[in-house]
C-alpha cells in the first residue's frame, strides 16, 4: 500500500469530521456530508475508530467490550499495519445515502470522479419518481377475507411467528404506505377488521402481536367453498344465456325473419342448368309418307 495514497486518502476523509450521533434521517440526515474511518481486523470485529489527524498522527478510539472507550493515537506506520492485517471502511454520510468505500484506491477514484456519487443520484431521482407515483396511485383497500387470507398463508409457513398490524400494513400496501394520501383510511379499515376477527374469534392478540386460531380456517374454508359455488353459478349463467341466444337467432332464420347468405345455392344451379337445356336445339326427324300415284299404278 502506498504511503502517500494512504495518507492523503485519510487527510479527505478525516476533513469532514462526524458528528455523535449521526443524524440518518428528516432534515437533518438530508444536509449529513461527513467520513467515518473504522479498522477491523479479519473477522469483521471493530478495533479502531478514526476521529482526526493532527501533526503526523491518527487520533481515534480504540473498540473495549461494548464500544469505543479508550483514546488512542497512531502513526501513519502503525494505522497502515492495522489496515493491512484487517478491513478499512471509510463511510461517507452523503445526506441519507451511507457510501461504504473499503480501498484507498476506490475512495480516490470516486473522490476526483464523482462516479459513485453521480450513481447515486440517480438512484434517488428513481426512487423520488416512484416515490410520487406510489403517492398518487389509488390503493385497493383489501376485503375481510383477503385479509384473513393473507394472515393465514402468512401462519402457514412459519406457525411460531403472529403478525403485527405494522407487518400486516407493509406487506399489503408496501413500505411507502405511511406517505400515502389514503393511510388514514386503510389503517382504519385494517385496524376495524383486525377487531372483528378478534371478536369472532379467528385471531388471539398477545400483546401487538395477532395469532391465527382453529376456527380461522374454518371460516376460510366456508369463504373459499361459497366463493367458488359462486364463481361456478356465474360461469353457468353465462353459458345459459349464449345458448338461449344461438337458439333464438335460429329460430328466426327458420321463420325467415332473418336470412342468411346461402354458401352453396342449389337452386340457381339447377335453374341455370334448364335455360342453358332451352337455349340447345334439337334436330328434327323427317319422315317421308308415301306417294298415293305411285301405290294405284302399281
Amino acid at each position: 500500500m502506498n504511503s502517500f495514497v494512504f495518507k492523503k486518502a485519510m487527510k479527505i476523509a478525516l476533513n469532514k469530521q462526524f458528528p455523535s450521533p449521526i443524524p440518518r434521517s428528516g432534515d437533518e440526515g438530508a444536509s449529513m456530508d461527513c467520513y467515518s474511518v473504522l479498522i477491523s481486523d479479519s473477522n469483521g470485529n471493530p478495533i479502531y475508530l478514526i476521529k482526526s489527524y493532527s501533526e503526523g498522527l491518527f487520533e481515534g478510539y480504540q473498540w473495549q467490550e461494548d464500544g469505543f472507550r479508550e483514546e488512542v493515537s497512531l502513526d501513519v506506520k502503525q494505522l497502515k499495519q492495522a489496515v493491512s492485517n484487517g478491513q478499512l471502511e471509510i463511510t461517507h454520510y452523503y445526506g441519507n445515502s451511507d457510501i461504504v468505500f473499503r480501498s484507498t484506491l476506490g475512495f480516490l477514484f470516486n473522490h476526483l470522479t464523482r462516479a459513485v456519487y453521480f450513481k447515486t443520484l440517480l438512484k434517488r431521482k428513481y426512487k423520488k419518481l416512484g416515490l410520487e407515483w406510489y403517492k398518487r396511485s389509488k390503493l385497493r383497500k383489501k376485503k375481510r377475507f383477503e385479509l384473513l387470507e393473507f394472515i393465514v398463508e402468512k401462519q402457514m409457513d412459519d406457525q411460531e411467528d403472529g403478525v403485527t398490524f405494522g407487518y400486516l400494513m407493509s406487506k399489503l400496501y408496501g413500505l411507502n404506505w405511511p406517505q400515502h394520501p389514503m393511510k388514514k383510511k386503510l389503517m382504519n379499515s385494517t385496524k376495524l377488521y383486525l377487531h372483528s376477527f378478534e371478536d369472532e374469534g379467528e385471531l388471539v392478540r398477545r400483546g401487538h402481536t395477532y395469532y391465527l386460531s382453529g376456527k380461522a380456517l374454518t371460516s376460510l374454508e366456508s369463504y373459499t367453498e361459497e366463493r367458488d359455488r359462486y364463481v361456478q353459478g356465474l360461469t353457468e349463467k353465462r353459458h345459459l344465456t349464449f345458448l338461449t341466444f344461438v337458439l333464438a337467432i335460429a329460430a328466426l332464420a327458420q321463420a325467415g325473419v332473418i336470412k342468411f347468405p346461402t354458401i352453396l345455392n342449389y337452386a340457381s344451379s339447377e335453374e341455370s342448368s334448364e335455360m342453358q337445356a332451352k337455349e340447345v336445339k334439337q334436330p328434327e326427324l323427317c319422315v317421308q309418307e308415301p306417294n298415293e300415284h305411285t301405290g294405284a299404278s302399281s
